[in-house]
């Protein structure tokens, strides 16, 4: 299988590539239920995710590490429909992935005596399906970034890389289709210097140019690996000497990645200013750290769809992204307490596993995925949903290859695989043994808001209420769908990310599920605020199913000003959410945050009182005389307290009436945002006031403001990419900046290579726009540019409609 032109020391480097001589069955033999639970097997477990735009090639280099690692015999391709990783329909009809696949194969490194367990998560890259990345990162401990070799960094590449630096996840790069006419190297290194704010490290260069990409220089060792055959696995290796045609370029690039370190590492530095030779192993010893504590990259050359630089790549993920071993313990709050828990990375410690996705299988059920941070999962055990308190029982423990199942008996600390049999686990949920009785929740992550509907409605009448079961399990495998019936017409309304997404969910449940529907008119998803301060007291004081009752509130409701910043800083918006809106939204968040929770403030004003134990008597404070015909005794007083002394259950139950309470506004039943609710003060009976009573009471308290107030309806802006020929720049930035109501942020020239013709070149327009101005836009934007425009965009933030729009949306609420 293999060529080896030199070097017995060279033979012995690249049995990588031949994978042992081993044959397909041997390999896949070694594959199976191998459980890594010793500290040192730990270290051999790789969590990686792969992130990019789309169409730059991230299911075409999975399919290329499942073929050389011996899991698949033959690779499949996008193109023609026949990937493992996109096994769904629609990815295969549309060619794109739509869900994150995640899948599981061994890697022999260099020189080394056992496999590397690499886990691996292949995320899509449409802007619709976000929260598939966010999800995928939160579970993974290196990232791989695949850049095309024509574009450089591309929009959605830039949102999945601010997604890991939220994470902090050390990546390597990718620079793919570099066999292509017009291919550049120096495109991708100055864009992720420049979009990404990363140092670029460019660890192996192509020896060929475009067509004539048939060989690899590693720089480190300065080895040329030349591709004797199509598929990649016939190698020649020699050294890269001063007599070889590569090596003056070798040098100027070997020379550049030294200094680059130099920057960045002081060991390198030392030894570069003293002029001694830095071998590949202290390059290696650099990248590792320069990756792990620093931001850069360490860049990959090659062309997956031709069978190049993917054997180095997976070489560099063992050698420098870290293993679960790195990462000594993992922090979460108690839920009762709210006080910190660390669990340890050892098989030994107390289980703690994440849940980071739940798949809606019409076969298996609802099969739910997670990784492992401390102890040892074994299959047809109990658990327990730290979160709810719930035991449910695994039915089937397993690891995933796309759809394939390769059932195990148990998982160890660091590894990834899926369970069937849990029905109320959820992503971001955390669980944990049966009898563990510290309740850690580990930290979720966060799901940008759904900005478009429409109804959705069965073909047949007899399919409308196993329509409405269908879409409710696969809001448990999607946090980014809502699901919700109309007041007024009791239609079934469905909410997402996007045109694509809604439609990708109607064919969903048509192949799946067998249930023909139709979707009605996609609609902007507003929301609703208020201006000013208003203050409102209740006062339920009555009897109820024969029992009195009693609760008392103060509560203040107030808009609250939010900053969106300048143009420039706008376009890095998806930091908005986490950072200018609520304490709550933040990467502790779980993923089953409303908006309600994630977009407003709740803050218990009472709190600065002085303390129950420290305070003999509060003003507020009263002394009721119950019953006058009989002997008083101590029962038969009721003591009015303030609200600081209020059990938990009671404040919760505040808490959770007043979320309860902004899930609708008064406009339009849209959820309400950027408000901050006070409660000011209260008080509780000792003998007459509960839980359910305050929630009634806060509930119709939050009613009675809101009648009160200033109300606005909030639109959504979104950041938005568009990418056209020079010719009709004029006419788009006058659209945008006129008609669209829109902001222009940045406009970019990428001439094209080869060419001196100034109408060759495009245009990159970066802009803020109202979501309602973009609903059809695609057709205005072929017209215009003649079919040679596109564009993409992204959530960015909700701001206030005028006047005389909000009068509008109002008087038309449906169009």
């Amino acid at each position: 299988m293999l060529n080896i032109a030199r070097h017995k020391e060279a033979a012995r480097s690249l049995a990588w590539m031949s994978l042992r001589n081993k044959s397909f069955k041997q390999v896949r033999r070694d594959q199976e239920n191998r459980i890594y639970t010793s500290m040192a097997e730990i270290n051999r477990i790789r969590n990686i995710g792969i992130i990019a735009h789309i169409d730059a090639g991230k299911t075409t280099t999975t399919e290329r590490m499942l073929y050389y690692s011996g899991t698949i015999e033959n690779p499949g391709e996008v193109h023609h429909g026949n990937t493992v990783m996109d096994y769904l329909e629609q990815e295969r009809k549309r060619g794109i992935t739509i869900r994150a696949a995640t899948t599981s194969f061994k890697w022999r490194g260099l020189n080394a005596d056992d496999f590397y367990q690499i886990n691996l998560i292949d995320t899509p890259g449409h802007v619709d399906f976000t929260a598939e990345v966010e999800r995928s990162l939160r579970v993974c401990d290196g990232a791989i970034g695949i850049f095309d070799a024509m574009q450089g960094v591309e929009t959605q590449t830039e949102t999945v890389w601010q997604q890991s630096n939220r994470f902090g996840i050390p990546r390597l790069g990718f620079i793919n289709k570099l066999d292509r006419i017009g291919a550049d190297i120096e495109t991708t290194l100055d864009s992720v210097r420049n979009k990404l704010n990363s140092v670029p490290l460019l660890v192996n260069i192509p020896s060929g140019e475009d067509a004539s990409f048939d060989g690899i220089v590693d720089l480190g060792t300065m080895r040329h690996y030349s591709y004797l055959d199509d598929l990649g696995k016939m190698v020649e290796v020699e050294d890269c000497d001063k007599d070889h045609f590569a090596y003056e370029k070798a040098m100027f690039y070997r020379d550049r990645l030294i200094e680059d370190l130099a920057e960045i590492d002081d060991t390198i530095a030392d030894k570069y200013l003293e002029g001694e030779f830095i071998s590949h192993i202290d390059i290696n010893n650099s990248l590792r750290y320069c990756l792990r504590t620093k931001n850069s990259v360490a860049l990959h050359c090659g062309s997956a769809l031709k069978n190049r630089g993917i054997q180095p790549l997976l070489e560099n993920v063992v050698n420098l992204l870290p293993s679960p071993q790195d990462t000594e313990s993992i922090s979460g709050s108690d839920v009762s307490t709210g006080q910190k828990i660390y669990r340890f990375s050892n098989p030994k410690d107390k289980l703690c596993a994440f849940a980071f996705k739940v798949v809606a299988d019409p076969i298996r059920g609802l099969v739910t995925f997670f990784r492992v941070y401390s102890g040892t999962l074994k299959n047809r055990t109990k658990i327990m949903n730290s979160k709810t308190g719930r035991i449910e029982k695994i039915t089937q423990l397993f690891r995933m290859t796309a759809d394939e199942v390769t059932n195990i008996e148990e998982l160890g600390v660091g590894d990834i695989g899926a369970i069937t049999g849990v029905h109320n686990i959820r992503s971001g949920d955390t669980f944990i043994q049966e009898d563990d009785p510290e309740r850690i929740q580990l930290s979720g992550v966060s799901i940008p808001p759904p900005v478009f509907f429409c109804s959705i409605e069965a073909e047949l009448s007899r399919d409308q209420n196993k329509l409405a079961q269908v879409i409710q399990d696969l809001t448990y495998e999607d946090p980014s769908i809502s699901v919700s019936e109309n007041r007024d017409t009791g239609q079934l309304q469905i909410s997402g990310m996007g045109e694509l997404h809604l439609e990708i969910l109607k064919d969903r449940i048509e192949i799946d599920y067998g249930i023909k529907a139709f979707l009605g008119t996609m609609r902007v998803a507003y929301r609703e605020s208020v201006s000013g301060k208003t203050r409102h007291t209740f006062t339920v004081d009555t009897k109820k199913a024969g029992k009195s009752i009693f609760a008392e509130l103060t509560l203040e409701v107030e808009g609250l000003e939010v900053d969106h910043g300048e143009a420039e800083e706008v376009a890095e918006a998806e930091e908005y959410v986490l950072d200018n809106l609520s304490e709550k939204t933040t990467a502790d968040s779980s993923t089953q945050h409303t908006d309600a929770e994630k977009y407003n403030k709740i803050t218990r004003d009472y709190l600065k009182l002085e303390k129950r134990s420290e305070r003999k008597k509060v003003d507020d404070d009263k002394l009721i005389k119950r019953g006058r015909s009989r002997e008083v005794k101590g029962e038969d007083f009721e003591l009015l307290r303030s609200l600081d002394s209020a059990s938990a259950e009671i404040l919760l139950g505040i808490e959770d009436a007043i979320n309860t309470s902004l899930e609708s506004g008064q406009l339009l039943g849209y959820p309400i945002v950027h408000t901050r609710v006070r409660i000011v003060d209260g008080k509780w009976s000792s003998l007459r006031s509960d839980e359910l009573t305050f929630k009634e009471c806060a509930a119709r308290c939050m009613k009675e403001i809101f009648m009160k107030s200033n109300k606005n309806l909030l639109e959504p802006y979104m950041r938005t990419e568009i990418q056209i020929p020079e010719y009709c720049l004029g006419d788009i930035v006058s659209n945008i900046s006129g008609k669209k109501g829109g902001k222009i942020i940045s406009i970019n020239n990428v001439k094209q290579k080869f060419s001196d013709d100034i109408d060759s070149g495009r245009n990159i327009l970066k802009c803020l726009l109202p979501l309602s101005q973009i609903v059809g836009y695609s057709k205005y934007l072929r017209s215009v540019t003649k079919g040679e425009g596109t564009f993409i965009m992204a959530f960015s933030h909700f701001q206030a409609l005028s006047e005389e729009m909000q009068a509008e949306v109002l008087d038309n609420p449906f169009f």
